[in-house]
């Protein structure tokens, strides 16, 4: 009986500590289209990737932006150049409660880019 209890705690602590906080809001899942202007920045803040896509979500007119001391920044930015170079559609998530310093356009930070084959 004690070690379904812990059993059964740990998988709600698990569960809990797998939710984003309830102020983040994801945005995003449509196709955005294929990128219109990507720059990266060699001194701005990690040097920060910034796309702005054919259409994008409404809370992200600016487009989005990729931390670079972020685990996956090298995989997404890698992602992007080949999306770019192909000109391929893309679907994009990103938060829209975390945006780009750079701008005073809403520029919502990437959480995943995938490409519409």
């Amino acid at each position: 009986m004690i070690k379904q209890a812990i059993v059964t705690v740990i998988f709600v602590f698990a569960l809990v500590a797998s939710v984003p906080p309830a102020n983040a809001a994801l945005v995003g899942g449509s196709p955005v289209g294929p990128v219109k202007h990507y720059y990266s920045y060699s001194d701005f803040n990690t040097g920060d990737v910034v796309i702005w896509v054919t259409t994008p979500p409404a809370t992200c007119p600016g487009g989005f932006w990729v931390r670079m001391t972020d685990p996956g920044a090298k995989n997404v930015v890698a992602q992007l150049l080949t999306a770019v170079s192909a000109q391929i559609p893309l679907i994009i998530w990103g938060y829209d409660d975390q945006l780009w310093t750079g701008s005073a356009t809403a520029t919502c930070r990437l959480y995943l880019v995938d490409y519409v084959l």
